[in-house]
């Protein structure tokens, strides 16, 4: 086509007969053609060209208009069209485009088991909801929990279900198994042997298994009743101690290196009346405390040793706990006597005792017998077709001479204009499936099936609101008036876009595709003329949503972005905003920008047509494009009354007559006195 265009047609055709008769397209028509034996051709791979359609004229010149419509097309497409839906050219071979993004996902596995019991489902997550979702990469596939046996075996190393219920933890891709306090009654147990559930290891834990550093006491189960009670009748208090002082198994001074040392010792808790049990309810034993505000402190004291690997690994000795109180307090801290009298009757008639214990540990894992979190990248894509629109077409006047530069003119504005109506309908017909997407979701992880690949990275997120200049301005002074209208509404704005950006987990999503843990998105706010000007865009400052987002406002004249009230011809103005990642290069998409329009290059013809019996020498284009929307985040406002507020309550007009002594009409604000008569003007008015 360059060769055409710069006028060397003969090599022009030259090329294309040369490339026609290349082997490799001998095998491009595997079918037969009707008259092809007769004619003794040989279609598609003779190296001959038919010049009858080749003129200097018209390839030359259409060549021109069409290299000329297709850059203007794009750079001129409106502001409003162009923010929203930055454009991309499409090859002309190609009918659409694919659009791809790869999400990184965290799994731990699936386990298709014999015994619906034993399966494992592979409930993976996107990485980048780990930072919204702590669950996420949270993983315990190699923690030391022990197993409580469904058949009981090992019950007697346990706090007993009827003292306190079994929980289920579930360990990466190990089916969840149920656990419970170990008990202080057992004072030799091997932790190894208590944690070897069959989904972790087949035949039981070996030499190459070891205890990782950092071994801790997790935590404490503490039955508090009155001394007649049982265990199963008291209250139970869960003491979390795994953070506090001398709770972590350290290494001793002497030794062969492999065993380790806990000395829980010196530590004091306190409880009243207003101390409440591990599911938040009261403890009735503890209501004596309440009539003087008394505490109560008491210590405890627990000594373990731990081997992590070698001929004793995984044993456990705990020697004898202890808990003692050390003392009764009123309200003053003054100690209260527990040897007689009131003090004596309280402790007498409470009991605490533990009960049992946590471990808090890992395994090395050195021998990779646990596999953990696996990353595993997926390439969602969605296919887009670039569907033709109707032709456009512009002829010259009959009888006069006319420029076809100047029809091309038309046929550019046309497109223009076609262009930024198909994005505002897109943006519409889009925003609705938003508002439905967002409806449907039952929690806020749901991946609803809403077009744009945005959906893959944040929750679809909606608002709508009405804005009503009259309701929110609390004042009639008019330098005032507008700027507290102002301030109204990007505060709307600002809420609405904070909570978008939380709710939907944007920014974790832009930090992760960007590679950028600073990265900010830009706020586009898309709205018509009267609002940006009076009430958007004003001289002075210029953080609109404060320092931390960017924003740019467009506007539109499209008789769609504002709706006319009929009962008093007032107008409802449409504000929406979108989100924007600032960083993305022109010419490439991002699934987290609002959309991109994607063009394909067209054709100009200049063709003679047949109209009513007449022939009319035409210009015609038939435009290729669609506006493709990604990111289902966007939120509305209904801006009520800035024409009517501004006419009708800021126009305070107040006229006298010449002499002062007659009353004259006034403005808004009501006539105006003459002379001296009170309640109507003058001095005898008032303030």
């Amino acid at each position: 086509m360059i060769l055409a265009a710069a006028g060397h047609e003969d090599d022009f055709m030259t090329r294309v007969a040369a490339e026609s008769a290349k082997p490799e397209y001998a095998s491009y028509m595997p079918i037969a053609i009707s008259g092809a034996a007769s004619l003794a051709a040989d279609y598609g791979k003779t190296p001959l060209v038919a010049t009858e359609y080749y003129t200097n004229k018209d390839l030359d010149k259409n060549l021109g208009l069409t290299w000329t419509l297709n850059v203007r097309a794009l750079e001129t497409q409106s502001k409003f069209a162009e923010t929203l839906f930055p454009t991309i050219t499409v090859d002309t071979n190609d009918v659409g485009i694919t659009v791809r993004t790869k999400v990184t996902t965290v799994t731990r596995g699936i386990l298709n088991a014999l015994l619906t019991k034993d399966v494992v489902e592979d409930n993976r997550q996107p990485l980048h909801n780990a930072l919204s979702n702590h669950k996420v990469l949270q993983d315990d596939a190699i923690r030391i929990v022990p197993y409580v046996m469904e058949t009981g075996e090992n019950a007697k190393f346990f706090v007993s279900e009827d003292i306190i219920e079994n929980e289920n933890v579930q360990l990466g891709r190990v089916p969840a198994y149920p656990t419970n306090y170990l008990s202080f009654s057992e004072r030799r147990l091997n932790l190894f042997q208590l944690s070897a559930h069959p989904g972790i290891v087949q035949e039981g834990y070996d030499e190459t298994d070891e205890i990782a550093p950092g071994a801790a006491l997790g935590s404490l189960l503490l039955s508090v009743r009155k001394p007649t009670e049982e265990a199963k009748d008291g209250a139970l208090i869960k003491l979390n101690v795994r953070d506090m002082q001398f709770a972590t198994f350290q290494r001793p001074p002497e030794g062969d290196g492999r065993e380790l040392v806990l000395q829980f010792r010196r530590t004091v808790f306190s409880l009243n009346a207003k101390s409440l049990d591990w599911k938040g309810a009261e403890i009735p034993a503890l209501a004596a405390l309440a009539q003087n505000d008394y505490t109560i402190r008491y210590s405890m004291n627990i000594s373990m040793s731990l081997f992590t690997n070698g001929q004793f690994s995984g044993r456990v000795d705990v020697t004898a706990p202890s808990l003692e109180i050390e003392g009764l307090y009123d309200a003053t801290g003054t100690a209260v006597d527990i040897e007689s009298g009131t003090g004596k009757v309280i402790i007498d008639n409470l009991k605490l005792e533990l009960l049992g214990w946590r471990f808090d540990g890992t395994r090395t894992n050195e021998n990779r017998r646990t596999q953990g979190l696996l990353l595993d990248p997926i390439w969602e894509q969605e296919n887009y077709k670039l569907q033709y629109g109707s032709p456009i077409m512009t002829k010259s006047p009959v009888g006069v001479e006319y420029d076809d530069t100047e029809r091309l003119d038309d046929l550019v504005s046309a497109v223009n204009i076609r262009n930024e109506m198909l994005a505002i309908t897109q943006t519409l017909s889009y925003t609705e499936a938003v508002k439905n997407a967002a409806a449907s979701m039952i929690t806020p992880w749901d991946k609803p099936a809403i077009r744009g690949l945005g959906r893959h990275w944040v929750a679809p997120w909606y608002s709508e609101s009405d804005y009503e200049v009259d309701k929110v301005i609390q004042s009639l002074d008019t330098k005032d008036a507008l700027i507290n209208a102002r301030q109204g509404l990007v505060q709307r704005i600002g809420d609405q876009v904070t909570r978008a950006i939380q709710d939907s987990r944007f920014m974790p999503a832009l930090r992760l595709l960007t590679a950028d843990p600073n990265a900010l998105p830009k706020v586009v706010i898309a709205t018509d003329e009267p609002t940006a000007a009076m009430l958007l865009l004003v001289q002075g400052d210029q953080r609109l949503l404060g320092d931390r987002y960017e924003y740019e406002v467009i506007t539109t004249n499209d008789d769609r972005w504002r709706v006319k009230n009929e009962a008093d011809g007032s107008w409802t103005r449409r504000l929406q905003w979108v989100l924007k990642v600032p960083t993305a290069d022109d010419g490439s998409y991002c699934v987290l920008n609002w959309g991109n329009h994607f063009w394909s290059p067209i054709m100009v013809t200049n063709i003679n047509i047949q109209r009513n019996g007449a022939t009319s020498k035409e210009l015609a284009v038939q435009p290729r494009n669609a506006h493709i929307c990604h990111c289902p985040i966007t939120g509305l406002i209904w801006i009520k009354g800035i024409t009517k507020f501004v006419e009708e309550k800021l126009a305070f007009n107040v006229t006298t007559t010449s002499n002062g002594t007659g009353g004259t009409d006034g403005g808004n604000a009501g006539d105006v006195g003459g002379g001296t008569q009170p309640g109507t003007g003058g001095e005898g008015a008032g303030g």
